[in-house]
């Protein structure tokens, strides 16, 4: 008897269109990333952040993305963002997002990264390339990647290519950390979420799970546009049975009453 919100445009349609679908987290990810870009680098990149002019929005590049790879298909296990920024003092760089959504990161990824930033060279042969890497689900196995090719020794053509990587499993544990910068970091929230995603709890520990999340978001001041985008992933990311899905919206509808927020249902 009570829906998601309609004002899907402050995340994305499609990360409402299967928001109870557990098997759609890249969806989920692809809209939270579109509409929290700049809290995200902040919170992971700080130097990066300081060097890009926010006040010109990132734009993003789905076309020419899908371009650098035709005809591949839709997989749940991975996400790959592109998009063009400015930096301060007016140049332009082109910022290459991966996302890895799996439990144990596979031998080729970055061996996949170095292929997107070998044709997006050739394609943008005189931009700045930004490219780094957030893995959801994998045990940390560093802060940077490496890929090597060198079929015949040093002697012969040999290529090394590090990136950065951010393994958010490295937050597990630190929760209370978390919600200490949520008020100045939003995307400390989209973090909580994804750990208590991973942590496979029971269907009423997650429902207390969402249930505390989601209250949060009201702590902290922020506009309803910024809580509706922040509950859209939490809904999404962490979905749950019917039964207990109707307890969830219920329990929110008389909390929003409470305060006199009727800001989600």
């Amino acid at each position: 008897w009570l829906h998601a919100p309609s004002a899907l445009d402050d995340y994305g349609a499609a990360g409402a269109a299967d928001a109870n679908s557990p098997t759609d987290a890249d969806g989920h990810w692809k809209d939270a990333l579109e509409a929290l870009l700049e809290p995200c680098i902040a919170f992971f990149w700080p130097s990066l952040h300081a060097d890009i002019d926010w006040n010109h929005p990132p734009a993003f590049l789905d076309k020419e993305l899908r371009a650098l790879a035709p005809g591949r298909r839709r997989n749940r296990r991975y996400l790959d963002k592109l998009a063009r920024v400015q930096l301060k003092g007016g140049a332009q760089a082109l910022m290459l997002l991966h996302l890895e959504i799996q439990q144990r990161l596979g031998s080729r990824f970055a061996r996949r990264m170095y292929g997107y930033f070998a044709r997006l060279q050739e394609v943008f042969p005189d931009e700045t390339i930004l490219q780094f890497a957030i893995v959801t689900r994998s045990a940390s196995q560093g802060s940077v990647l490496h890929y090597h090719y060198a079929p015949k020794g040093q002697d012969f053509l040999s290529l090394s290519y590090r990136v950065p990587v951010v393994h958010l499993l490295d937050w597990a544990g630190r929760e209370e950390e978390l919600r200490r910068q949520a008020p100045a970091n939003p995307f400390a929230i989209i973090v909580l979420a994804e750990l208590a995603a991973a942590r496979r709890s029971t269907p009423q520990a997650r429902l207390e799970d969402k249930k505390q999340l989601v209250r949060s978001l009201y702590q902290y001041g922020w506009q309803a546009r910024r809580i509706r985008q922040l509950f859209l992933f939490i809904d999404g990311i962490l979905a749950l049975p019917a039964s207990l899905d109707e307890a969830f919206w219920q329990s929110l509808a008389s909390f929003e009453k409470e305060r006199n927020m009727a800001y989600i249902s």
